[in-house]
This record gives C-alpha cells, structure tokens and sequence, in this order.
C-alpha cells in the first residue's frame, strides 16, 4: 500500500486488485482509497472478488468458481487511462489463481 499511496500523491497512478479473496473481511479497495485519499476514477473495483482469506485457486474451488488468467487481463483493458496502474496480486507471486 505505501508505494501506492506515495505515487498517488503525485496523481501518477491509480490502484487495482484484480482477484481478492476474504471478501467478508477485509475490503482492501476501500481501505487503499482511504489510506491513499484516491478518488472513485483512482480505485479500480471491478475483479474477481471470492470468499475465504484462501489463496484464489482454493477459495475459487470451495466457492464452485474458477480464476483464469484472461481474466484480469480482459478487465484491464476497461481501465480508465493514467500514467501507471498499480496492480496488485493476491498474496504474493508464488500465490496460485488457479490449479493450471
């Protein structure tokens, strides 16, 4: 959140977490506008949103829905256009979006 949050400040960029999961407890859009002051055009809120702080294979198995990889990319096209678009991941880079 601080390197989006420092960026922001400049009107650089806006923030986007294309798959989030523990949806019922954690509202990480939310939170980065809050933290970072952003605008609804900064926040991007569309996504694969999943129950369960799982990683998104597994909460995407237990909620009988799949993650592809299309998928964020698809949804990243409809972005409105800045410099830079924070993207972030769903646990880290080693976290699996799906079993492929």
């Amino acid at each position: 959140m601080t390197g989006y949050t420092a960026i922001r400040k400049f009107g650089l960029a806006g923030h986007w977490k294309p798959v989030r999961t523990g949806i019922e407890n954690d509202d990480h859009t939310a939170e980065a506008a809050r933290l970072a002051d952003g605008s609804a055009e900064e926040i991007a809120q569309d996504g694969t949103r999943l129950p369960g702080p799982l990683s998104p294979h597994l909460a995407a198995r237990l909620a009988g829905r799949s993650v592809r990889m299309e998928q964020p990319l698809e949804m990243a096209g409809g972005l409105d256009p800045k410099p830079f678009w924070l993207f972030k991941g769903a646990g880290g880079l080693l976290v699996p979006l799906n079993d492929e």
